[in-house]
């Protein structure tokens, strides 16, 4: 039976043993001295299912277990693990490219792992520019066969007009970013030629990147722009990531059509909290000419590719609860 931690004194602490979420085989209990410290990857989790080579992590808290696979590749399906590795690799934040190929193997909470598996299947299955345009992300004439893609500032499909995506994204960043081992890494950027440019962020168990309007980072992105937004309004938003993409978006666009989307749950954008910060955030855009901001849900997002799809692809998507 899955129990939660139960702490038999101050001084030691018992795990419970629990079953493999994977092959249902039972993992044995621990006892140890003090607090455990959270799991911050496989070889730190107390209790290991050899079998599957996954680890649960050391929370005290019975469901809200994550469970992390000493190869992050197999926390996504067989049948998309092609090129998953090498993208994680030529990701463009270059100091965090180790601890984010140890997060993707993180069932079920890896952003990453999800964005991989479904942009990696819309593209390679052509229902990328049908689905943004199911959406409403891009219009109804806009061409079939456009398929320039990064992911975390990496080239993915088309290598060579991505590998010149990805050479201008970084030119960019490295002129607003301050640290070049830190650049911006956009969790998705889709250019459609005449048809402009656009800027995914992914959220999935975590809520937009909130900074208090006095922190120092803001500068970087808000001085020095020419874009008509209000900049008070901006930072009262607390919207820090999605400011910082907004920037880098119609920098990359010089112009053309852009937009930034903000991919999320749709119980993100029910949360007063959120919605509220968010909106603060629209209104400070100004209206930008070429420019826009819009919220889409990853259950609107599915929708259409999962009325034809493999097996593998739409339980991926219920298990990580994106379906609905």
């Amino acid at each position: 039976m899955d129990q939660a931690l139960v702490s038999t004194s101050q001084d030691v602490t018992v795990l419970e043993g629990i079953n493999c979420q994977f092959c249902g085989a039972p993992i044995p209990g621990v006892t140890i001295s003090g607090r455990p410290k959270a799991a911050s990857q496989y070889s730190k989790c107390l209790r290991q299912c050899g079998i599957c080579e996954v680890g649960v992590s050391n929370t005290p808290t019975r469901g809200a277990e994550t469970w992390i696979f000493r190869d992050p590749l197999k926390n996504i399906p067989t049948d998309i693990q092609d090129g998953a590795l090498d993208t994680l690799k030529m990701s463009l934040n270059e100091k965090n490219r180790p601890s984010k190929k140890i997060r993707f193997g993180f069932f079920p909470t890896s952003e990453d792992a999800v964005t991989w598996v479904v942009f990696s299947y819309l593209q390679r299955t052509h229902q990328l520019i049908t689905t943004l345009q199911s959406c409403g992300i891009v219009a109804q004439d806009v061409a079939q066969d456009v398929t320039t893609m990064l992911l975390w500032g990496a080239p993915t499909g088309d290598v060579d007009n991505a590998r010149d995506l990805a050479k201008r994204l970084k030119g960019v960043c490295l002129d607003v970013d301050r640290d070049p081992v830190r650049l911006t890494e956009p969790d998705v950027v889709i250019d459609l030629g005449k048809g402009g440019l656009i800027f995914i962020e992914v959220k999935l168990r975590s809520g937009n990147d909130f900074k208090d309007p006095n922190y120092e980072g803001w500068d970087s992105y808000l001085t020095k722009s020419s874009l008509p937004w209000d900049v008070a309004a901006v930072r009262a938003s607390k919207c820090y990531e999605l400011a910082r993409n907004w920037r880098l978006l119609n920098a990359l666009a010089q112009g053309r059509t852009a937009t930034l989307v903000n991919l999320a749950p749709k119980a993100l954008f029910t949360r007063t909290s959120d919605s509220k910060q968010v909106r603060i955030f629209r209104d400070g855009l100004n209206g930008a000419p070429n420019a826009r901001f819009v919220s889409v849900s990853w259950a609107d997002f599915v929708r259409i590719s999962l009325k034809k799809a493999p097996t593998w692809y739409s339980t991926f998507c219920e298990e990580r609860g994106i379906s609905t």
